[in-house]
């Protein structure tokens, strides 16, 4: 039982202590500092330009053309891709095509 009449003796302790406790009182003209820091911060172009950049509409749209321009170069590329695939095979054939070249016909006009 000693224990319990520490502790509430502790208890007792600690509440008178509390007693003379006052709330905390902010210095002067806060709210007015605050607010004045906040105003310079709008007026700032590129806090200004940020605040709009992070609205979520804005931002969704930027990473949505973002992906769109993306998409259209990928298919852009692949088609141009595909029709480079069968180029070369034409350009080789073209290259190396038999030529019928008669010397004989040269000299026609002679006998």
């Amino acid at each position: 039982m000693q224990t319990g009449k520490n502790n509430q003796d502790r208890i007792d302790q600690i509440m008178e202590s509390l007693e003379g406790i006052q709330s905390a009182m902010p210095r002067p003209f806060l709210y007015t500092r605050i607010s004045v820091r906040m105003e310079r911060n709008r007026k700032d172009p590129w806090v200004r330009s940020w605040n709009f950049i992070s609205r979520p509409a804005v931002s969704m749209t930027i990473v949505a053309s973002l992906m769109i321009m993306n998409l259209y170069i990928v298919f852009q590329r692949s088609a141009e891709q595909s029709d480079l695939k069968d180029e070369p095979t034409a350009n080789v054939t073209n290259d190396y095509e038999l030529q019928y070249v008669s010397y004989y016909s040269i000299n026609d006009d002679q006998p």
